[in-house]
């Protein structure tokens, strides 16, 4: 809903579906991996692993959502163990499990929701901007109703996990994202809390409490290693690579020690226009900036599967499955062209950049850190620049990135 928000002012470039890669030893090479051992695991954050401005997978090892996702799309209950909604879709009825409980022993109920989603929601944290056009109201300790305008299926959130109200209640929310809670969590899911390491690791062993029983791994430990992960990977000092860079992928991909998983996850990797600057109000300069990049060779440049879709409209998590997708813009640089031309924009000083009342079609983007970002970025730098279009590239930390995105502070944006 974050993203509904957002988008009444901005405009997508159709993108790459979201997928993230692990580079793991391949069973045949380490069996012990699946025999109760530990798993060292090269991971991109600090004590960003689990607080929630980051929103990063390791946030499940320790805390659970409402749902997950299966492989197929469906639904499954995590927290939840069923829900139901009112015939008019305006209420969305939770029945939360009885059985689990917190790291610390003390029952998870509708309370702790409660207080995430008013947490979350805070002005003075403003995680979720929707405040106030949500409603909850708990029923009891294991059944809460959320209220909003409509609700559809996939708005069942698979994503946001939930925090416990008895630890977190009293402490002050401007401090929020500095709280040791972070980097000391007391969380529900089947991993808890060992130990971390500043700069270096966090520890978790396997919660021998787990509602669906122990998992098979005993301990993980993900090791703080931004720029080296795949070097540690080939000299053994960690067993897998989370969210690996494609270009790293290639260095390892015919390795018979090694195996690449490639996880589909409902996103999409886009570029974002924003519609008040005066370069992308107009519709069909829009469509010709997706026209003048060649997207399958973008997906070669970044060495991700020919098998990744492309995308010229917003996509809900099913639309894949539902085969609902319309057919992307092919690439051509010339209908491009004759696009901007007729919306104004032309090389009248000939030095390569159109210009329109003035005015040089010259704007910056944001462009985040990891996942070859910045090398995507540079492809589509170069295939402007083929139009008579000059984009500046101003490289962001992530966090900062974010913000700057929810508050629509840029001109462009690869998000």
């Amino acid at each position: 809903m974050s993203s509904s928000h957002v988008s009444r002012r901005l405009s997508t470039l159709g993108g790459l579906a979201s997928l993230a890669t692990l580079i793991g030893c391949a069973p045949d090479t380490d069996p012990a991996l699946s025999r109760g051992s530990t798993v060292v695991v090269a991971y991109c954050c600090g004590p960003e692993a689990l607080n929630p401005n980051r929103w990063m997978p390791s946030q499940f090892l320790v805390f659970l959502p409402l749902a997950s996702r299966l492989q197929d799309g469906a639904k499954e209950g995590r927290l939840a163990q069923r829900w139901e909604y009112s015939p008019g879709y305006d209420e969305v009825t939770f029945h939360l499990r009885t059985d689990v409980r917190w790291h610390d022993g003390v029952p998870v109920t509708a309370h702790d929701i409660a207080f995430t989603w008013e947490l979350l929601t805070h002005p003075d944290i403003l995680h979720y901007r929707f405040a106030g056009e949500v409603t909850i109201t708990v029923m009891d300790d294991s059944t809460y109703i959320m209220g909003a305008e409509e609700w559809e299926e996939e708005e069942v959130d698979a994503w946001t996990v939930y925090y416990p109200k008895h630890v977190l209640q009293g402490l002050d929310p401007k401090e929020f994202y500095q709280w040791d809670f972070w980097t000391s969590p007391v969380g529900n899911g089947p991993y808890r809390f060992v130990r971390y390491v500043p700069g270096t690791l966090m520890e978790f062993e396997a919660n021998p409490d787990y509602h669906r029983g122990k998992r098979p791994i005993d301990r993980v430990v993900l090791k703080f290693t931004a720029d080296a992960a795949v070097t540690e990977l080939l000299s053994g000092s960690v067993d897998a690579v989370t969210d690996a860079d494609p270009a790293d992928v290639a260095m390892v991909i015919d390795d018979p020690r090694f195996r690449v998983y490639h996880r589909p996850l409902p996103s999409l990797y886009a570029i974002f226009w924003h519609q008040n600057r005066p370069f992308f109000r107009d519709a069909s300069v829009r469509r010709a900036l997706t026209l003048a990049i060649d997207r399958p060779v973008l997906r070669e440049v970044m060495n991700l599967p020919s098998a990744i879709p492309l995308f010229d409209e917003v996509a809900t998590p099913h639309l894949d499955p539902r085969g609902d997708r319309t057919q992307a813009l092919a690439h051509d640089p010339v209908r491009a062209g004759t696009l901007l031309q007729a919306a104004g924009w032309t090389d009248s000083d000939g030095d390569g950049i159109r210009e329109r009342d003035g005015r040089r079609f010259e704007f910056t983007a944001l462009v985040p850190g990891g996942f070859g970002w910045q090398r995507m970025a540079v492809y589509v730098q170069d295939q402007l620049r083929q139009v008579g279009v000059k984009m500046n590239i101003s490289a962001i930390e992530s966090g900062v990135m974010w913000e700057r995105w929810l508050d629509a502070d840029f001109d462009a944006a690869f998000m």
